[in-house]
């Protein structure tokens, strides 16, 4: 018995040149060159049977090629390797593609020099972290797991909450060089079929190299990409995406990422969060009400202060004017550049405060807030009124559960500044007007974004703004249409 370990050898042929050729051992050697994880073992049996076995080290389970491989061919005597190994699923490759593709994977190639056949068999290194609690999504009570970046695991959380055979599950391969695995997922007999379609048209339209994360995908599978808004839910919750997926609507999976998507989405949905159901629903509506104040504290609340202070002094009465202007009689810009400046500080603030490390992160944030709303007032850079709607406003952000329509809101806080400085109140009812037409014309695959509005669906209205109680919540949402509207079993017999 002959057992030796070699590196791959120097390089003989370019890539472009070899990938055409038949698949030979030299062929992989010469592809593989210049790699310093790729290693080759010569076997030599007992039997007279000779293998050689290619891999990429960094990629594979060290320990299980030598329990579960290695041994196995060295007393084998059976004559395959299929036959010699046995206990783990041995697949053919009879291409230099495939044999290139699995070995990029996390596979084993083993030449049967003997036989003159090549075997891939997937021993992939685990490099997936364990289970954790949500870190965008947390919520006091009910279930904290969260996705990782390992697909399989992220779909057994997802089978474990829907043990049903209807649940479909979908597989692609986007990234002409990243290769990355993605899932569909979607009930059967649930969605409707139009939906389904529609995604599956977007996803073989993807063309791009490389796939590191979910807001990759989402950039091809946008309705309209030149929107401020979120057109698909991300979501690193595995009882967020359960729910999704049995209201009707389908899910993308993809490796190497935790946050999920779910399509389609709207306005209003945005605004939930997964506590909502766990308070009661008096409470859950009124959180939810909450949500959608600040929403509108964050979008108008600093314009409304640019416009009253530059065109709309009679909308104050005569004593909250005097306070205005008594304090603003020190400021040497005029309320838009003021109103631009301690906005963009607070964003500045914000940001750095999510770069700093996490123990230093919070002091950064309230002793920066506190030093810099106190220093603009005493320099005269800012007014107290000001500062007090500029704190008011970035804390109303914060409300809002999704954080990209966060960030969305903040954009477009800017934007109703200028439009403020420029017509004061009528240039804020303006954007508001232009805000609605272009909610009004955006789709989430091709589903209204502000259904159940327009078009008006009156069931839906149950879990919009007001959260019903669950037992009223009998059917699906009716802008999804799909295939089984009911949510309660219709047999009592099927109830245990």
């Amino acid at each position: 018995m002959i057992f030796r370990r070699n590196s791959s050898s120097s390089n003989k042929k370019s890539t472009s040149d070899s990938v055409t050729e038949n698949l030979s051992a030299e062929t992989i050697e010469n592809l593989f060159s210049n790699m310093a994880d790729f290693n080759k073992i010569n076997l030599n049996t007992p039997g007279g049977n000779e293998y050689t076995l290619h891999f990429l080290k960094s990629l594979i389970n060290v320990d299980q090629l030598n329990l579960t491989v290695i041994l196995p061919l060295l007393h084998g005597n059976k004559g395959s390797v299929p036959l010699s190994i046995g206990s783990i699923e041995v697949t053919e490759i009879d291409t230099l593609h495939k044999a290139m593709e699995n070995l990029l994977t996390g596979s084993i190639l083993i030449e049967d020099i003997v036989q003159e056949k090549y075997w891939s068999i997937v021993i992939p290194k685990d490099l997936s972290r364990s289970i954790d609690t949500s870190q965008q999504e947390s919520i006091l009570y009910g279930p904290n797991d969260s996705f990782v970046e390992q697909i399989d695991q992220n779909i057994t959380l997802i089978r474990r909450r829907l043990p049903i055979a209807q649940l479909k599950c979908k597989d692609f391969t986007i990234g002409s060089m990243s290769k990355t695995k993605l899932y569909l997922i979607y009930i059967d007999g649930l969605v409707d079929s139009e939906i389904l379609i529609t995604m599956e048209e977007k996803i073989r339209n993807i063309d791009y190299d490389v796939f590191l994360n979910t807001s990759d995908i989402t950039s091809f599978l946008d309705d309209n990409k030149n929107s401020l808004f979120p057109q698909y839910q991300l979501s690193d919750r595995p009882d967020v995406i359960v729910s999704a997926l049995s209201s009707g609507k389908i899910s993308l999976i993809l490796d190497g990422t935790p946050f999920v998507i779910a399509a389609p989405i709207t306005f209003f949905e945005l605004f939930q969060s997964p506590e909502d159901y766990v308070h009661r629903w008096l409470v859950g509506s009124f959180l939810r009400t909450i949500r959608f104040i600040a929403f509108l504290i964050t979008l108008l609340l600093v314009p409304a202060y640019v416009a009253i202070t530059t065109y709309n002094y009679e909308m104050l009465s005569l004593q909250s004017l005097i306070i205005v202007l008594t304090y603003r009689s020190d400021v040497p810009f005029n309320p838009v550049i003021e109103a631009f400046l301690m906005t963009l500080t607070l964003e500045i603030l914000k940001e750095g405060s999510l770069r700093m490390p996490s123990k230093i992160a919070p002091s950064l944030g309230v002793v920066g807030g506190i030093v810099i709303g106190q220093a603009a007032i005493d320099s005269g850079i800012a007014g107290p009124v000001l500062v007090v709607c500029i704190a008011i406003s970035g804390l109303a952000s914060f409300l809002v559960p999704n954080y990209l329509m966060t960030n969305s809101s903040k954009l477009i806080q800017f934007i109703f500044i200028g439009l403020a400085g420029l017509w004061g109140s009528f240039g804020i009812i303006l954007g508001l007007l232009f805000l609605g037409i272009h909610l009004n014309s955006l789709t989430s695959l091709d589903r209204s974004y502000i259904a159940p509005l327009a078009p008006f669906y009156s069931k839906d209205w149950k879990d919009i703004i007001i959260r019903s109680p669950i037992q009223y919540m009998k059917t699906r949402p009716e802008y999804l249409h799909t295939q089984n509207k009911n949510r309660t079993s219709r047999r009592k017999e099927n109830i245990k």
